[in-house]
């Protein structure tokens, strides 16, 4: 061991096991400590580290306030202190405690100092190491264990007064602590301390790269104290830890009746503690320390945690699928983030983003290294907050919200996890939950080697041109008053590239490599495997609230359907995991709006997404349509809003070519529900009313005609009487229409304007007259370019169904001559039994109708469905008709 005597804190101190690690150690504990004399001894393993605390007066007492343990120790350096050491056994440490108060009473000691011990657990024995004349950090733990106030116990010896009269002491040796009587702090034996505390140094150290120190800004440092424990730090919010600074900042102290209780109590303490900022700290790696095994049985030595670290055997638990996934979320907002703020930097400036700019706040590719694994995501976004990042073969859709504190809430299904990042010189730092701390380097050329942390560059350790192999040491800085050696990461020859002296930062280049063998470079590979995050399945879609369970698009809730269509007119994307998974496209989606044939459906509602969509669409277009003619230069000049808004129109309106359709779809589909709407009587509200309008109003050009001509029709349609008024008003002017004047009802529009729908509907009425009557109108608005003549009504028996004969002239040969015949029959039933019941009186018959009064046609949700039971219906008709034209052939062929 070598050692310094005016080191500390782990500085000044080096292990070396060979001659060349002891020339190295030299060197470094000379510049560590300066004209510090070095002492060089045997090293004594598998020993623990006990101290007794004393306080002497200047009458010529010490005491001993009992001790701790500081066997958890890395470079030499404590991490975890606790008392009272119950390693040791009680009459064990009374007798080190003895020792210390006669070294100290042999010198005159006065005020607090430390006597420190390597201890033997194995043999009980003990040897003296050190007396440290100050106060040390750790000082709480005493003070937890004893109730003595240290600081001011050496303020009072300070001013003289005899540790027999203070107070504090007195209690701790159970004596009345108004009293004066004197103590024999060598022979009197204080009550054994009922309660355990555990402390936990807080350093800016990175545990995955052996502890070594960072430095930088702290933007917050939250820490609640409570009645078992309680904490201090040196900085707060906007503070820095310096590459000249001791490398702790703060220290937790946790209370408990027991050893087991304390430790549990410090897990907690350290857990609710959360440090933000650029430098690294081992918070989460302490957690994980207390839960150890060795620890837990109380069975380290100093040389413990050392050898942990170098075989990397305790680290902080994380999922490493999960963690590649929100740094790649993290990523994606981010550089959503910070395009956007370039583009409204240029809008502030009076510069439009272009079109290839929107594109990238759309989709664009993430890349995650980790573990010499590339994750390649592609990246899309379907809404304001809502991201679907796709890799290989699965899509996982997020929403991503900023909290005020800079941190990230990504939920995924029903997980919502808080993430926190930082991009670094070296790579991304990444912390999940406020726990687990993940590194995700920069990929780089493993010929370059660079600095790993901020400080001074001290030396090389090799000549420039030297050949040196992997993992040797290749130069040193100085960070936090400590040495640190820089290893390299291949084979090769090395070249300079610094001077000594020089204050180097994260990912500064040292020095360039020409690599030995660059076949055993390690490559970082492309993930090709399946991904998946914990907990959920392969693919998970994710992306719809009110129904996540959907399997196919017509599954959908109207909410879904509602908010990715107004995201669509947005600007934003349909998402590859939707178009994946219900193998839809926005149109298709629109159709979910006009489920065919349900007459019972919820107008108003479905009505109300179409408004809400078209409203959307018109909030960024109506500005753009308004500069059509001229002012298309005069975006900036003439926009209303803010820049922000501003900016959301251009994303919209850059993506109008994807809205367009969905829009006409909208507009088709109001347009197919006339039918539907004459029968229910249902009108559109005042708002669908409203936004039609403002589509209507767009102009012809500019991509807009269609729209407008489909929303004008809308609205036309609209305004029209519902079919049951319609159908009265038809039904009075037939019964009041004498029969020979029924030519004059054919052109005109009440009657007849909605022929299919109004008239045909009195095929099936039971006043035979008003069939009649509904008959020949209807045959004279079908004929109309034709001359009609002599309707009659043939008498049919007790038959349900009703005939008519008329004459017919084709336009323009003269007066009608032509003899035709129509038979209404009243339903499918009639139709199949009317080859076999049906006669003609005429000889030459030009034309046969046949009408069927009531017509089961199916309405059917699905399509498929729908086409299968109409074609049925043809199918029986046209069997009906082949026959009714045997039957005739066969009556007349003779003729």
């Amino acid at each position: 061991m070598l050692k310094a005597s005016e080191g500390g804190g782990g500085k000044g101190i080096r292990k070396c096991t060979t001659e060349a690690e002891l020339r190295s150690a030299y060197d470094q504990v000379k510049m560590e400590v300066v004209g510090s004399p070095i002492f060089m001894m045997a090293l004594c393993t598998g020993a623990r580290h006990l101290e007794v605390q004393l306080v002497g007066d200047e009458h010529g007492d010490v005491v001993a306030l009992n001790g701790r343990d500081c066997s958890t120790q890395r470079r030499f350096q404590k991490i975890f202190e606790e008392g009272p050491p119950i390693i040791a056994p009680e009459e064990t440490f009374r007798k080190m405690e003895q020792a210390a108060m006669r070294l100290a009473k042999s010198v005159g000691y006065r005020g607090a100092g430390t006597v420190e011990y390597l201890f033997s657990a194995s043999t009980g024995e003990y040897s003296f190491l050190e007396l440290n004349p100050r106060l040390q950090v750790e000082h709480p733990v005493t003070e937890g264990i004893t109730g003595v106030n240290v600081p001011a116990l050496q303020l009072l010896v300070a001013m003289g007064i005899p540790l027999s009269r203070v107070p504090d002491v007195r209690r701790f040796y159970g004596l009345d602590p108004a009293g004066d009587s004197a103590i024999d702090f060598l022979e009197t034996r204080y009550p054994r301390p009922t309660c355990h505390v555990l402390a936990a140094r807080i350093t800016a150290e990175n545990p995955d790269d052996a502890f070594r120190p960072t430095s930088g800004a702290v933007e917050r440092v939250r820490f609640q104290s409570a009645p078992n424990c309680w904490g201090y730090f040196s900085i707060g919010a906007s503070g820095k830890v310096h590459e000249f600074a001791d490398s702790q900042f703060g220290h937790i102290f946790a209370k408990g009746d027991t050893r087991e209780q304390a430790r549990k109590s410090l897990q907690l303490a350290l857990k609710n503690l959360m440090i933000d900022g650029d430098i690294r700290t081992p918070v989460e790696y302490l957690v994980e320390l207390a839960e150890t095994p060795e620890f837990r049985a109380n069975t380290i030595d100093t040389a413990w945690l050392d050898r942990l670290i170098a075989d990397k055997s305790v680290s902080a638990r994380h999922n490493a699928l999960d963690s590649v996934f929100y740094a790649a979320c993290f990523r994606s907002f981010r550089q959503v983030q910070q395009r956007a703020a370039g583009m409204l930097d240029g809008i502030k400036r009076g510069h439009l983003p272009l079109s290839d700019d929107m594109s990238f706040l759309r989709s664009f590719t993430v890349e995650v290294a980790f573990a010499q694994t590339k994750y390649a995501w592609k990246v899309s976004r379907t809404g304001q907050d809502q991201f679907s990042l796709a890799i290989n073969d699965t899509t996982i859709c997020a929403k991503i919200r900023e909290q005020p504190d800079g941190s990230l809430y990504v939920q995924t299904g029903q997980r919502v996890v808080q993430v926190q990042g930082q991009e670094e010189p070296l790579g991304l730092r990444l912390r999940i939950d406020g726990s687990s701390t993940v590194t995700f380097p920069v990929v780089r050329d493993p010929s370059e080697l660079r600095s790993e942390f901020n400080g001074k560059f001290v030396r090389y350790l090799h000549a420039d041109g030297a050949e040196i192999e992997k993992g040797e040491p290749y130069a040193e800085l100085e960070a936090m008053k400590m040495i640190m050696s820089l290893r390299t990461t291949e084979s090769g020859v090395i070249h300079q590239t610094v001077a000594p002296g020089a204050i180097v930062s994260p990912g500064q280049l040292l020095a360039n490599l020409d690599l030995k063998d660059l076949s055993q470079v390690e490559l970082v590979r492309a993930f090709d495997g399946e991904f998946q995050l914990s907990g959920q399945g392969t693919g998970d879609v994710g992306n719809f609230n009110s129904n996540a369970g959907a399997s196919t698009v017509a599954d959908l809730g109207l909410d879904d359907i509602k908010s990715t269509l107004c995201n669509l007119v947005r600007g934003f994307e349909l998402g590859s995991n939707v178009c994946a998974t219900f193998s839809t496209t926005a149109t298709k989606m629109v159709q979910l709006l006009f489920p065919s044939g349900d007459y019972e459906l919820d107008f108003a509602r479905y009505h109300g997404v179409c408004a809400e969509v078209a409203e959307t669409f018109l909030g960024s277009e109506a500005f753009f349509a308004g500069l059509l003619g001229g002012d298309e230069t005069q975006i900036i000049a003439k926009f209303p809003g803010t820049p922000q808004e501003l900016l959301a129109a251009l994303f919209a309106h850059d993506a109008l070519k994807d809205s367009l359709p969905v829009i006409a779809s909208i507009l088709r589909g109001l347009l197919s529900e006339d039918d539907m709407g004459v029968h229910t009587g249902h009108e559109i509200s005042a708002r669908l009313h409203q936004a039609l309008q403002g589509l209507a109003a767009l102009p012809s050009s500019g991509g807009y005609g269609e729209l407008a001509l489909l929303a004008s029709t809308v609205l036309h349609q609209s305004s029209a009487k519902p079919f049951c008024e319609q159908r009265e008003e038809v039904r009075k002017i037939l019964q009041t229409t004498s029969r020979h004047r029924l030519q004059e009802l054919s052109p005109v529009d009440a009657v007849a304007g909605q022929g299919v729908d109004l008239v045909s509907s009195f095929l099936g009425d039971p006043d035979r007259t008003m069939r009649a009557k509904a008959v020949e109108v209807f045959i004279r608005r079908l004929h109309r370019p034709y001359s009609l003549s002599d309707f009659e009504t043939v008498k049919d028996g007790a038959s349900e169904n009703l005939q008519l004969s008329w004459k017919l002239g084709f336009p323009g040969v003269g007066i009608a001559s032509l003899s035709a015949h129509g038979i209404v029959v009243p339903n499918l039933q009639a139709l199949a039994q009317l080859p076999t019941k049906f006669e003609v009186g005429h000889s030459c018959l030009q034309e046969l109708n046949i009408f069927v009064a009531d017509v089961p046609v199916p309405e059917l949700k699905d399509k498929a469905l729908h086409r299968k039971a109409f074609a049925s219906l043809v199918e029986t008709c046209t069997d009906v008709v082949n026959a009714v034209s045997k039957t005739l052939k066969q009556m007349f062929v003779h003729q």
